[in-house]
């Protein structure tokens, strides 16, 4: 696959062989703002787009091939070496970071996260991986301290939350749309993929938002039981073919105050810091449980165990015993702060050579009216002819939500500003409208509080990737109005329009 050209080869050119990736995926990716790259075992890196090329601030004929390794940071050569060495004997998932000394004499810190491709013997026939330029990061995390630097940091990530999930959330709905269209057993495959990659990085916007002290808008719950199953080979494929999970769901039909995003950030630090202190080997056990009114997690790895002075300092932002290419040391803070989110508490037993066990106390909660039911609507339920108003300023979401809705017959009017929609919604009558929370030139609450009087019984969705300083808090309490956090697919937004619309009919 080694090419002799000045200019990276496109997206689809990369991996040829797959059929039924659509071309259009060529620019979502050229253009995407974080760093994307594919890597073939004997050539080295085959592909780069624009934003990794800047990163290094190199052209692709010095990147291409192995020629990247040439500006990593002499200080931190030996450690990646190391941890691709170890990627390379057993391939799984790799997450490191580390500096590059640019031509120009800058240096930046990277954050890189590569996944191996295999084929169906298993072998590995190449990587894809995702960058981030993380220097400004690292200048806050080194030279502010503590309240300042979560401060810092929780300004950056909140910004950085917003234009990722909105870009997720594009990617997420056209894989879908795809999904819908395209009959071709051998392309489910790589839709499924996508969908997993808008996954991995929703969960890591999850951990900017909670940086960013994002305002929890609408109902968080879910059945602990149905989480933690549903992730148990996300957790076995995460971890490495060498670590055994063993999952044991026992807490029944209980019910807890976090939705599915938050409860799999919580279990997944657990699981991650469990797995690091076996250094990826041995058996990781997982078990939920009911005692009183508490659903119990409880996670348990036998590693080295911890000193008295590392259970009492686990819990703070930014304290880690790893080395500074294995994490940032945010993990267990935000499994407390997703804790203490839901009113539980955290329980560490520990000792130097007998292992871990971490136990998690959450109370129990009733669960929102209609939680779950809209999944198991068919299209054919999901159908409407409604007319609805779709204000989305991201241009390739508003474009791949508004065709999502017309596919099940809802009759879609688009604006992307407060004054766009105020005008559409001036010039006639809508059914519903979907709704983004931050807008070019306002927000969703400053235009439902203009509206609200004429159209109290008209249902509203609002979405958002980082809704900020934007308080929904009154709007929500409105009948007929929903929540729902970006990234989503369509029909998340079509099931839940769906809803509010049959419950608005069946009260006329």
């Amino acid at each position: 696959m080694a090419h002799d050209s000045l200019d990276p080869v496109p997206f689809s050119e990369a991996v040829a062989g797959i059929d039924g990736i659509p071309k259009q995926l060529d620019d979502v990716v050229d253009d995407a703002p974080f760093g994307v790259y594919i890597d073939h075992p004997e050539d080295g890196c085959v592909y780069a787009n624009a934003a990794l090329l800047c990163q290094f601030g190199v052209k692709w004929s010095d990147f291409a091939g192995f020629g990247w390794a040439r500006f990593v940071h002499p200080d931190d050569a030996a450690a990646l070496q190391s941890r691709i060495h170890e990627y390379e004997l057993d391939p799984g998932v790799i997450d490191v970071r580390y500096r590059v000394r640019r031509p120009a004499g800058d240096e930046r810190w990277i954050h890189a996260r590569v996944e191996a491709t295999l084929d169906e013997q298993g072998r590995h026939i190449g990587s894809v991986g995702t960058t981030e330029d993380i220097t400004e990061l690292e200048a806050f995390r080194r030279q502010t301290t503590g309240s300042q630097k979560l401060q810092a940091v929780g300004r950056l990530a909140g910004g950085v939350a917003h234009d990722f999930n909105n870009l997720l959330a594009a990617i997420s709905a056209s894989a879908e749309l795809l999904r819908l269209e395209v009959d071709d057993i051998h392309v489910e495959p790589h839709l499924e993929t996508i969908c997993r990659a808008v996954e991995q990085g929703r969960q890591v916007t999850q951990k900017l938002l909670l940086l960013a002290q994002d305002r929890r808008t609408g109902p968080s719950v879910c059945r602990l039981d149905t989480q933690l199953e549903g992730l148990e080979q996300l957790l076995k494929r995460a971890l490495g073919a060498q670590l055994d999970v063993v999952v044991r769901a026992g807490a029944g039909d209980a019910f807890v105050g976090l939705d599915q995003g938050q409860f799999g950030q919580l279990l997944l630090n657990l699981a991650s810091n469990g797995a690091d202190a076996m250094n990826g080997r041995g058996v990781l056990h997982v078990r939920s449980s009911l005692k009183a009114d508490d659903a119990v997690l409880d996670v348990e790895d036998g590693g080295q165990g911890m000193d008295e002075e590392t259970q009492k300092n686990m819990f703070q932002p930014f304290f880690t015993t790893k080395g500074p290419d294995r994490g940032v040391g945010l993990g267990s803070w935000i499994v407390k702060d997703l804790v203490d989110t839901a009113g539980g508490s955290i329980e560490v037993h520990s000792a130097i050579g007998r292992g871990t066990r971490i136990r998690v106390r959450l109370p129990t909660v009733e669960p929102h009216a209609g939680l779950g039911t809209d999944r198991f609507l068919s299209d054919e339920q999901l159908r409407g002819d409604e007319r609805v108003l779709l204000v989305e300023d991201h241009d390739g979401l508003r474009q791949s939500l508004a065709y999502g809705l017309s596919i099940y017959g809802y009759q879609v009017e688009t604006a992307r500003s407060v004054v766009d929609a105020e005008a559409r919604l001036a010039d006639g009558e809508f059914d519903a409208v979907v709704c983004d929370v931050l807008l070019i030139d306002g927000t969703a609450a400053e235009l439902t509080r203009r509206l609200r009087p004429n159209s109290h019984r008209v249902p509203w969705i609002f979405v958002s990737g980082f809704s900020g300083s934007a308080d929904l808090t009154e709007e929500l309490k409105q009948p007929g109005t929903e929540f729902l956090a970006k990234p989503f697919q369509p029909r998340d937004v079509v099931s839940t329009l769906r809803r509010l619309l049959d419950r608005v009919a069946r009260e006329r």
